[in-house]
């Protein structure tokens, strides 16, 4: 466990050290909110205050704090491992005396508490703050901080059984992409799942990606009550372990396939 938690320490300290991703992805974060003000009040311009049962600023607040949640539960693990096994180090990976699945999970980990601190927490009390966003209080809040968390298990372990295809694949490019849009529109967190046709919200609300973005932010937003909220939680914690299992296994059965290009 000491190995492990040395390199959640080691990757925090090490994501300092690239002060220009932060400044860029600071300045994208602060378009982004701006673009989704003026858009969602665009939107909402005429329509007596309302639409599909949100006002205004619940929209807003659905797809600014998911757009933040995006940046802080990005993982990147399915890249990191597809240039690992391009480059041949994979072959050191594996030899360590070190779980591989445990071993991306916490260098995934050191990056998340690093978004989390400089990007994530700024930028939702900006969110709250600036454009005066309701949120909840007291063990909602809770509520919020442990589903932010899972919603990160859930991204890293979905990018962690994509990112071992590539011990078949080597490239996972064209995948990732794939998989980040699918999850982002299925999610909730580009438009509101409220927006989505009636007959398609019940898929929606039964696949995993929902639990990535529509429950924190509902949590956050204080839109449930505390027997809701708990279901909530559980299903996140749910489809955490099936990932995990999943990527596991996955992993196990793909390994005696591995080709390495580099080294």
């Amino acid at each position: 466990m000491r190995r492990y938690a040395a390199i959640v320490r080691n990757m925090f300290l090490e994501s300092l050290n690239f002060r220009a991703d932060f400044i860029f992805m600071v300045l994208g974060n602060l378009v982004g909110v701006f673009l989704a003000y003026y858009l969602w009040r665009a939107v909402y311009a005429g329509s007596g205050g309302t639409l599909h049962g949100l006002g205004f600023l619940q929209a807003f607040a659905y797809v600014a704090v998911s757009g933040c949640i995006f940046t802080m539960i990005e993982t990147w693990a399915e890249w990191d491992l597809a240039m690992s096994i391009s480059r041949g180090d994979i072959v050191l990976r594996l030899h360590l005396p070190l779980d591989l699945h445990l071993t991306t999970l916490v260098e995934s980990l050191g990056i998340f508490l690093t978004r989390l601190v400089f990007t994530g927490v700024p930028f939702l009390l900006l969110i709250i703050f600036a454009f005066g966003v309701p949120v909840a209080a007291g063990i909602n809040l809770i509520f919020f901080t442990v589903s932010l968390f899972f919603s990160f298990l859930i991204s890293f372990n979905i990018d962690f059984i994509v990112g071992v295809t590539a011990f078949s694949f080597e490239s996972v490019l064209g995948l990732k992409l794939i998989k980040d849009a699918v999850i982002l529109f299925l999610s909730g967190a580009v438009i509101p799942l409220a927006f989505f046709p009636e007959a398609l919200r019940p898929v929606l609300m039964v696949l995993p990606f929902q639990a990535m973005y529509y429950t924190p932010v509902n949590l956050l937003l204080g839109e449930k009550s505390i027997p809701e909220s708990v279901l909530m939680l559980l299903i996140q914690a749910g489809w955490i372990a099936a990932f995990m299992t999943a990527g596991r296994l996955f992993h196990r059965k793909i390994l005696g396939k591995l080709t390495v290009s580099g080294g």
